[in-house]
């Protein structure tokens, strides 16, 4: 599945990112597209896989998986799905994927993808 932007009228969040099927493959989302500046909530469904999983956000839309440094990642245990909220965390252009691994350095795949979720303003 690829990344899907959807604009929200809600109070806070306006925008949504989201893939179902997030993997190593790269999901780049620009702040001057889009017109965001902060992140309010995610979150990510493992519910398809028996192993935990690391979304890995980077600060740039083209990062070198395995070699650049990750800005922000979070952890989503074997078959739960889990949310985390922040009243507006600043963030611009970023990408992120869903690895096995926590390290940066590491970067395989999932068994499964696992569907994230980005709520943004």
């Amino acid at each position: 599945m690829s990344l899907s932007i959807q604009k929200l009228s809600s109070q806070l969040s306006t925008l949504l990112f989201s893939n179902t099927d997030t993997t190593t493959v790269l999901n780049a989302i620009s702040a001057d597209t889009y017109s965001y500046t902060h992140i309010d909530a995610i979150q990510i469904n493992n519910e398809e896989n028996t192993h935990a999983v690391w979304l890995k956000i980077y600060n740039t839309a083209t990062p070198t998986l395995g070699t650049t440094q990750t800005h922000m990642k979070f952890k989503c245990p074997a078959q739960k799905t889990v949310q985390f909220s922040f009243s507006g965390l600043a963030m611009g252009t970023m990408c992120f994927v869903v690895t096995k691994e926590a390290n940066y350095t590491k970067s395989t795949d999932p068994d499964n993808g696992a569907g994230v979720f980005i709520f943004a303003h």
